[in-house]
């Protein structure tokens, strides 16, 4: 298509149909982006506090269900270590996500820079248990040997509220077993109630379980978390993330069954189809999933958290919480705003640009149109500057004052066409037509290139910009207005030849008549020469036209031919 057919396709309709178009597709665009994701899958590790089993059940299905993958993200779960800490192992690098306990506010404390990106489990499952039918409360684990698993702060809380300290007790390192605890290597244990408590009734072993809910320690429980370094540079990756998770805890919560299932058929546990259902069952009690979401989590809760660490004197005081906790309703505005704006900036920035062609190409056309109209009119137009020099010579002007438009465009129109007598006086009309920005009419003599005088009738009006000073000159010369009327044809239509039979008193009548035809013709020449200075005087005096003549003295009727 050529760039003139371009062009015509470019009014205002289809502007704004072509900018609306644009701005959906670039919306639309985004969410096929936000839903579909990178082409290429972006590798995450997701590091687990325990073996496979129903605990990490959200993550299983986000996986299964695509979630992660619609969300660019290829994700690998790395199983807990009994030498390894979870929160290390993400510090560390080897894990971009971790699934972690309210120990890690202490973490945050120390300076450590994790942030939290949503709970799981609205209270905490860990509890003690002991198999030894002496040991009756918390007290009675005085001197006594106990095996704590990694980022448990929350229960040496609990030993401290119930007046155990650090040196009243044995700890031992936890092996991810109850095998010591069964034979009595330890006294105590650190477990989970969603799990090691359907081992127990399994094997049929007695056992007491204390909860730090009892002393009115009410923790969270298992909680997403990632690093300062991941929200700051990685963005996209962790709101990606976080939302197929908690999407998939969602999915995994509403269809238990399916889920166990597919837990057992795609990875390696000890736990059984029953323990699973257990767990569960428990696990939907301490999530609350009747009137709490998964991810919920509130900054209260965590300074609540943080006192009773402070208490203890786990922390030195309750740190800001800002870097902490993630907040996904700011991080993702932020983006959404700064992406609305881009788009808004582009289409606004287009809108301008085809408006920009539009009115070009439409002045444009309007140009040549009015170029064309003064170039072909039927007076002498000329164009002045602010210094009386021509910029606009059209062609009735090349016929009337014999000069063509490029000798006559840039010379001053009064050394071309005024007496110098003159000039002073015209300088000083232009000028007041400038400053007034009233039309004057005036009746001039001008001179021709061939030195020839005439008599012009001038109308001249400011023209554009009176900042630019220009001035519009339209003369038409009055000769030629009275040589439009033809006396030979008028002579011709009252005087009609004839060629009747010549008697002598008819010679001597015609004879007769001719004198007096000729004395009329001789009267009607006078009568159109007055006519002519009567013309000339009133436009002089009066500054109007001769069609105003005619309009106010009603003696003639005005028509216009194109021409006249």
């Amino acid at each position: 298509m050529s760039n003139m057919n371009f062009l015509k396709l470019l009014n205002f309709k289809n502007l704004c149909f072509y900018s609306i178009s644009l701005i959906v597709f670039l919306f639309s665009f985004n969410n096929v982006y936000a839903m579909t994701g990178k082409s290429d899958l972006t590798h995450v590790n997701l590091s687990l506090k325990w073996t496979h089993q129903f605990q990490f059940a959200g993550y299983y299905m986000a996986k299964e269900l695509g979630y992660y993958r619609q969300a660019g993200l290829n994700v690998n779960f790395l199983e807990a270590d009994p030498s390894i800490n979870p929160i290390q192992r993400v510090l560390q690098g080897e894990a971009e996500f971790g699934v972690g306990t309210s120990d890690l506010i202490k973490n945050y404390a120390k300076g450590e820079p994790v942030v939290v990106l949503g709970v799981v489990l609205q209270h905490s499952p860990i509890g003690l248990v002991t198999t030894r039918p002496d040991i009756k409360s918390v007290e009675d684990l005085r001197g006594k040997k106990i095996m704590i698993e990694e980022n448990s702060a929350e229960l040496f809380a609990f030993l401290e509220a119930n007046g155990l300290k650090e040196n009243d007790y044995i700890l031992h390192k936890h092996k991810l077993s109850l095998n010591d605890l069964i034979s009595q290597k330890v006294d105590a244990i650190s477990i989970y109630k969603t799990t090691e408590i359907s081992d127990l009734q399994s094997r049929n072993e007695d056992y007491q379980a204390f909860y730090p809910m009892s002393s009115g320690i009410d923790f969270y429980g298992d909680n997403l978390f990632t690093t300062r370094d991941m929200v700051e540079n990685s963005l996209d990756v962790v709101e990606a993330f976080r939302q197929a998770s908690f999407r998939g805890w969602q999915y995994a919560m509403t269809h238990k069954e399916e889920t166990i299932r597919h837990i057992l058929s795609h990875y390696v546990t000890e736990r059984t189809y029953e323990e699973l259902q257990f767990e569960a069952k428990v696990m939907e009690e301490l999530m609350q999933t009747d009137r709490i979401y998964a991810g919920n989590m509130t900054r209260h809760h965590w300074q609540q958290i943080a006192k009773t660490y402070q208490s203890i004197g786990f922390i030195d005081s309750v740190p800001n919480l800002d870097n902490f906790i993630y907040q996904p309703e700011t991080k993702v505005a932020e983006i959404y705003q700064k992406l609305i704006w881009a788009i808004f900036i582009i289409s606004v920035t287009l809108i301008l640009l085809l408006s920009v062609i539009y009115l070009s190409k439409r002045f444009h056309n309007q140009k040549k149109q009015y170029q064309t109209l003064v170039q072909e009119a039927p007076m002498s137009i000329v164009i002045i500057d602010k210094f009386n020099k021509v910029q606009h010579w059209n062609r009735q002007a090349e016929k009337t004052f014999g000069w063509q438009s490029q000798e006559a465009i840039g010379k001053n129109i009064l050394d071309l066409l005024v007496e110098k007598s003159n000039r002073e006086g015209i300088t000083e009309l232009f000028d007041e037509i400038r400053e007034s920005g009233n039309r004057i009419q005036t009746i001039n003599q001008n001179f021709t290139r061939s030195g020839e005088v005439i008599n012009c009738n001038w109308t001249n009006s400011r023209y554009g910009d009176p900042a630019l000073g220009q001035i519009i000159c339209m003369a038409m010369d009055v000769a030629e207005f009275l040589d439009e009327i033809d006396f030979e044809l008028v002579k011709k239509e009252q005087f009609p030849t004839k060629t009747p039979e010549k008697s002598a008193t008819e010679m001597v009548n015609k004879s007769a008549e001719n004198a007096e035809h000729k004395q009329s013709f001789d009267e009607q020449a006078q009568l159109a020469e007055i006519m002519n200075l009567s013309l000339i005087t009133w436009q002089t005096h009066t500054g109007k036209g001769r069609i105003r003549l005619a309009e106010e003295s009603q003696l003639w009727r005005v028509t216009i031919d194109g021409s006249t």
